[in-house]
């Protein structure tokens, strides 16, 4: 009995070993992915101007309707996977691109916001008058400051490379269309960085809920991803 449980763990590891390989050959063969991605807002932090990173907070109620619009304007036809950042702002819109789409949404850890640290539930305007050369430099590029104990933009790039990777390793699909919903900074940091465009952050742009498609070469996310040691 113990020798025929060990074939059928055997078997299985190596179904699993065989699966494992077919995703990342799947993963090589697809040198191009479309994503579309989705900036989930607005919150009422982000109407008040107030940083928020490590608080989760629901998409606004005022705005609700108005990202529902939106929402059902956005070319889905493609969309074949959807995945979400961990906070109930993108939940929430996620759950109104599967309304319009019929496409189920997945939670993923690593899309989450970038950490702003120590400016976290602070409005950017308070932080503008104690900070004004740091905050007009952020604004301009968010990788030349990190907030007091936050998370470099850098690092929250290849982080966010890192989960789309994944993600994108354990698809069928060669061509998938994916939608990515992200809150506002980490969707200004992973845009720029596909569109080879600098990244500043202007508050009065980051209460929008917007969509874009863009084309993504996947070895750039590979190359990326290996910042962090993976």
């Amino acid at each position: 009995m113990h020798r025929v449980g060990s074939e059928a763990t055997l078997v299985a590891s190596r179904s699993a070993v065989s699966e494992l390989g077919r995703w990342r050959k799947t993963i090589a063969r697809q040198a191009w992915t479309n994503l579309l991605l989705i900036r989930a807002a607005p919150t009422e932090w982000d109407v008040e101007g107030r940083l928020g990173s490590g608080v989760t907070l629901p998409l606004s109620e005022v705005h609700e309707a108005e990202v529902a619009q939106a929402i059902a304007r956005l070319d889905g036809t493609e969309l074949r996977s959807l995945f979400v950042a961990p906070d109930a702002c993108s939940r929430a819109v996620a759950s109104l691109v599967t309304d319009s789409t019929g496409v189920k949404a997945k939670e993923v850890a690593d899309l989450a916001e970038v950490d702003l640290g120590l400016w976290d539930g602070s409005l950017l305007a308070d932080i503008a008058e104690r900070h004004p050369t740091a905050v007009k430099q952020w604004r301009d590029d968010v990788y030349s400051v990190t907030p007091p104990n936050g998370e470099p933009a850098a690092a929250a790039r290849a982080r966010l490379c890192e989960g789309i990777w994944r993600t994108l390793a354990k698809l069928v699909d060669t061509d998938p269309g994916i939608g990515i919903v992200l809150r506002p900074l980490a969707f200004d940091v992973f845009r720029s960085f596909l569109k080879r465009e600098p990244c500043g952050f202007g508050p009065g742009e980051q209460g929008t809920c917007i969509h874009e498609w863009v084309e993504i070469e996947t070895a750039r996310l590979k190359a990326e991803r290996s910042r962090i040691g993976a």
